[in-house]
């Protein structure tokens, strides 16, 4: 998952986190100040119309992003996957 924006902290006394869908993501790089990736090993858990949040954290204080994000491409299950599995979520039916 890639946020993009303006003004990300790029140093290391801030430790970048995102959670979606009640999960941390297993890495989090700030690429540049405009740019954050965030990496699920399992894949980007499916989850619906969730908000990701893009936290930065230090033992001092805890800022987040301001703005809320689209999550494009998101995965979408209708009656006819009944039965499907997938890799990323484990093997688990949906």
């Amino acid at each position: 998952m890639v946020f993009t924006g303006t003004n990300f902290v790029t140093t290391s006394t801030y430790q970048a986190r995102t959670k979606f869908c009640g999960i941390y993501a297993d890495t989090v790089t700030v690429d540049s100040a405009t740019q954050v990736t965030a990496t699920w090993t399992l894949g980007i858990p499916p989850c619906g119309t969730a908000t990701p949040s893009l936290t930065f954290n230090t033992s001092e204080l805890l800022d987040y992003a301001s703005n809320t994000t689209e999550l494009v491409n998101n995965v979408a299950v209708d009656s006819s996957s009944a039965g499907l599995k997938v890799s990323w979520a484990g093997g688990k039916q949906l």
